[in-house]
């Protein structure tokens, strides 16, 4: 790639253009966007966010501290390992809380689709159609399980074969 000497705001000058007798498209705060209403739909359920969020961070949280260990320590050992099953559990036990006993997903999800989209969710094969139940909260753990089993089932093999 050749340097050409220019910086990022000399190539974005040079390639802008404003034309004055056309207005810039703007979204106003009423939802409103080149005169057509612009509707967003959330899969979370927003009301209350306020309490789903603190979980949210503790898992995130517990992430970052089980990495920091790992980089700190720098190779597979008992502390590592240890460790990475403390997060793990920590995981599954957040996971469980957040999907299972915080109201996460929007109630009335597959009725605002209904209405924006026309769309009916009639087919068993729609995971839609099993929005309001369980179901969707119980793929997800069982997605976040394997994953965690897997994860820490390999930081055990390689503890116990490279370890210290």
């Amino acid at each position: 790639m050749k340097r050409t000497g220019r910086t990022l705001n000399d190539s974005n000058k040079a390639e802008v253009k404003i034309d004055a007798s056309k207005p810039c498209v703007t979204l106003s705060s009423d939802g409103m966007e080149d005169g057509k209403l612009v509707r967003t739909i959330s899969v979370f359920n927003l009301d209350q966010w306020s309490r789903i969020v603190p979980v949210l961070f503790m898992t995130f949280f517990v992430s970052f501290i089980g990495e920091i260990i790992k980089l700190v320590a720098g190779c597979y050992s008992m502390m590592v390992m240890a460790a990475n099953i403390v997060t793990g559990v920590l995981h599954v036990v957040l996971a469980a809380v957040l999907l299972k006993t915080l109201p996460i997903w929007n109630p009335s999800f597959t009725v605002e689709v209904t209405e924006q989209f026309g769309y009916k969710f009639t087919s068993r094969e729609d995971i839609l159609t099993y929005w309001g139940t369980d179901v969707v909260s119980n793929i997800l753990i069982a997605v976040i399980c394997f994953a965690t089993l897997l994860e820490v089932g390999t930081t055990i093999y390689k503890t116990m074969r490279y370890g210290v």
